[in-house]
């Protein structure tokens, strides 16, 4: 049921609801391979291609102010379950 709907209600529970003050974060993981215009087999959405779906979650992360953060940042964070 994965979809860029159902992401949204998610980040919206997360920003609006009960969890708001309590510090949780958002996992998202794409491989860099993802990010193509290979045409997409999924039917549970309207996108043409995994570059088109990446581009609209990171775009609904931006439009809820949603701070986005690379693997790699987190990876070398000296403290990465911190802040």
């Amino acid at each position: 049921k994965n979809n860029l709907a159902t992401l949204e209600t998610e980040v919206d529970l997360v920003l609006e609801k009960a969890h708001a003050d309590a510090g949780v974060h958002i996992g998202v993981v794409f491989h860099a391979r993802e990010y193509t215009e290979k045409p997409r087999s999924v039917k549970r959405d309207g996108f043409d291609n995994d570059k088109a779906y990446i581009d609209a979650v990171m775009q609904l992360f931006a439009d809820k102010g949603v701070a986005v953060v690379t693997a790699r940042q987190i990876l070398m964070a000296a403290d990465p379950c911190g802040d």
